[in-house]
């Protein structure tokens, strides 16, 4: 598996559930690429500060 690859899965992971076969040929990817663990760091990041900004907007929306 290459980077493109790789970075495809992890966006995909977001919207379905991979399969068995390309979860484990993301992992050993992730296991020897610094830049791939990075940037699935990044979009966990990402993913969580949206989520705190919708929670925020929507408290401020109902007051």
């Amino acid at each position: 598996m290459n980077c493109k690859q790789s970075t495809r899965l992890l966006s995909e992971a977001l919207d379905r559930p991979l399969k068995g076969s390309e979860t484990l040929r993301l992992r050993l990817h992730l296991i020897t690429c610094r830049g791939c663990r990075n940037y699935k760091a990044q979009m966990g990041f990402l993913r969580e500060a949206c989520s705190a900004l919708r929670e925020k907007t929507e408290k401020t929306e109902d007051t």
